[in-house]
């Protein structure tokens, strides 16, 4: 899967769920990836990163209340990392 439908697949799953709270897991770009979220506040993603030829698992949040351009830009950066 690529950034882009990366960032739109996060998104459908955000509005089918309105007000529920959503997951996905898959591989973007070749990096797994999972997510849990409300709205536009991921609570937790998994992933990993590359760091002097070492990969590193990786836990973050999303900050809360994010404008979805903010989003959209956020996942964008974790896909791409």
């Amino acid at each position: 899967m690529t950034t882009r439908e990366f960032v739109k697949t996060v998104n459908s799953l955000r509005k089918e769920n309105k007000g529920q709270w959503y997951a996905w897991k898959g591989s973007v770009n070749g990096k797994r990836i999972a997510l849990q979220g409300i709205g536009t506040w991921v609570r937790n993603l998994e992933t990993t990163q590359e760091v002097d030829g070492k990969v590193y698992p990786v836990s973050t949040g999303s900050p809360m209340e994010m404008k979805v351009r903010d989003f959209n830009e956020w996942l964008e950066d974790v896909a791409t990392r």
